[in-house]
């Protein structure tokens, strides 16, 4: 009981920070999702130090932190897209820094600080692009909101669905706990979500948002699995342990990592931008 209730608090903390952030604000937005990126990042690399590898952790943090703030710039107007020529400048820092270490493999643990920007930073950088809309004026949260209401009423509704009527395993040998029943309770939440959110937050065609809704569900649930194939291959419950009751960042965006990307791309090809 005592575990149930940190989870819960720990979760409707963790909504709070995460829709407030973006309601109250472009400057509250990109400082906690600068942190967020920072944060989750760092986790990444700790699970790639297990693995054997080593990642240039610093140096994988501030071409991170200069890809979002840079993107942040240029999508909020506040810079041309010459910003962007700072990061050619930046970004061979990976293989100098490298050339010091005089380590065996040098190559591999280039790869994997270079996976960790493309699959932490490249995702939460994208957000700034749809916050502040190319072709609009001004700061709007509406549709990223959108996107973590639809993806976490997928992730209510697939618990719920799971523990009450889960019977056929979705995935065993990545994740034991994971069943189709619980992947269609998740989808039907999220249409009702998709439903709601057209009527009274953002109109549009109907079927753009159920997309939206099978996109969230659907690319989340893959997003989950890659980071559960990682922490399985590590004997690894979590991430980390910053959320009590929920482990890590990773372990709480791992959806968002894979899905965001292609809600991003669909959003923006429906709505014509």
């Amino acid at each position: 009981m005592k575990s149930l209730l940190t989870r819960t608090l720990t979760g409707a903390l963790f909504v709070v920070i995460v829709a407030g952030s973006l309601w109250c604000g472009s400057i509250w937005y990109g400082l906690v999702f600068l942190l967020v990126t920072l944060f989750t990042l760092r986790e990444f690399y700790h699970l790639m130090n297990l693995t054997g590898y080593k990642p240039q952790k610093y140096t994988g943090l501030v071409l991170g932190a200069a890809i979002f703030a840079v993107s942040y710039a240029h999508a909020s107007h506040h810079a041309s897209q010459h910003i962007y020529f700072l990061l050619l400048v930046l970004f061979p820092a990976v293989y100098i820094t490298e050339l010091f270490y005089r380590r065996s493999e040098p190559f591999h643990h280039i790869a994997v600080t270079v996976l960790g920007i493309i699959y932490v930073a490249l995702p939460f950088s994208l957000m700034n692009y749809m916050v502040f809309i190319p072709g609009t004026e001004g700061y709007n949260p509406a549709p990223v909101l959108a996107f973590f209401f639809l993806l976490w009423s997928f992730d209510t509704g697939a618990y719920l669905a799971g523990i009450t009527a889960g019977r056929h395993l979705l995935w065993p040998s990545v994740s034991p706990r994971k069943t189709w029943e619980g992947i269609i309770g998740g989808l039907l939440l999220a249409a009702l979500t998709a439903v709601l959110i057209e009527r009274y937050f953002l109109p549009s065609a109907i079927w753009v948002w159920l997309v939206s809704a099978v996109i969230a569900g659907v690319a989340g649930t893959f997003g989950d699995l890659t980071e559960s194939t990682l922490k399985r291959s590590l004997g690894l419950k979590d991430s980390g342990n910053i959320l009590p009751g929920h482990g890590g960042l990773m372990d709480r965006f791992d959806s968002t990592l894979l899905a965001f990307p292609v809600y991003f791309a669909w959003y923006m090809l429906s709505n014509g931008f």
